[in-house]
């Protein structure tokens, strides 16, 4: 989500706090100073709320790849589809989409994980 959206939704929410305060503070009776303070309590507790929500939603885009991805990094394999461009790496007991840096990898040759492209492991030849 782009800065200016992100800017807009503050705004609404916000917007829409302060509303909802001054509803409030108008049925209620309560008096100019009691309406301010209603006011920025419902402002801050908005703006808390929207700064949690943004975290929580920005940590859920740059998870990327699965942790389990990255601790592959340098592990050994044993390639088990052909590369065509894609192709499969078990690595323990579990199946890996790969993909080969070399066109010179073919089914039952040992490889290593170089590196990952989202869950795709890129392998090379194990030397």
């Amino acid at each position: 989500m782009n800065t200016r959206s992100r800017l807009t939704r503050a705004l609404l929410i916000k917007g829409g706090a302060a509303g909802v305060a001054v509803t409030v503070a108008w049925v209620a009776g309560l008096r100019m100073l009691e309406t301010l303070v209603l006011l920025f309590v419902a402002t801050t507790a908005a703006d808390v709320i929207g700064i949690w929500w943004n975290e929580r939603t920005e940590a859920k885009r740059s998870r990327g790849a699965p942790a389990g991805v990255v601790k592959l990094v340098g592990a050994e394999g044993i390639l088990t589809a052909p590369c065509a461009p894609t192709g499969q790496v078990r690595i323990g007991l579990e199946l890996w989409d790969a993909r080969c840096e070399s066109d010179a990898v073919s089914v039952g040759q040992r490889v290593v994980v170089t590196d990952f492209d989202g869950c795709t492991l890129l392998v090379e030849p194990d030397v």
